[in-house]
């Protein structure tokens, strides 16, 4: 895997891609799959890669908030982001939210994602390269937004 997150994707340590899809599963409610899978570190700079939000999106799935960001390469990048109730101060420093950053992949008209959980801090990042299986209505969305 080559470009801005090679310095973070920790080596040998890949991510059996089951226990990511079922955590997008039970909080998007949608079945999303790719093909491979790899931790990023957790010095992994995703929140200035990332921006701010360039423009609120009506929610794809239930009422995950959706978001279109601007990547420092200057390419659209598709948040989809829901909110965790937090119970005490552990929950608000890693456990508030958990979101799945889609951007445009590292092949040409691929699509490859960034999930993770966190809060004041980010708790874990998953890379996951070259989407595989998305809802129609995501697909449509990604086409739109050009991202991959």
């Amino acid at each position: 895997m080559s470009g801005y997150f090679d310095k973070w994707i920790k080596e040998e340590i890949t991510v059996d891609g089951s226990q990511t899809e079922r955590a997008i599963k039970r909080n998007f409610h949608a079945g999303i799959r790719f093909e491979a899978y790899a931790y990023l570190s957790d010095e992994a700079d995703l929140f200035s890669y990332f921006g701010g939000i360039k423009k609120e999106l009506p929610p794809l799935f239930w009422q995950i908030k959706t978001s279109l960001h601007t990547t420092a390469a200057g390419k659209n990048a598709l948040r989809l982001q829901e909110d965790i109730p937090a119970f005490d101060s552990g929950d608000r420093m890693y456990g508030s939210w958990f979101a799945l950053y889609l951007m445009p992949g590292k092949k040409p008209g691929t699509v490859d994602g960034i999930c993770c959980v966190g809060g004041y801090r980010l708790a874990t990042a998953v890379y996951c390269r070259n989407l595989r299986r998305a809802p129609q209505r995501l697909k449509l969305m990604l086409q739109l937004l050009g991202v991959g």
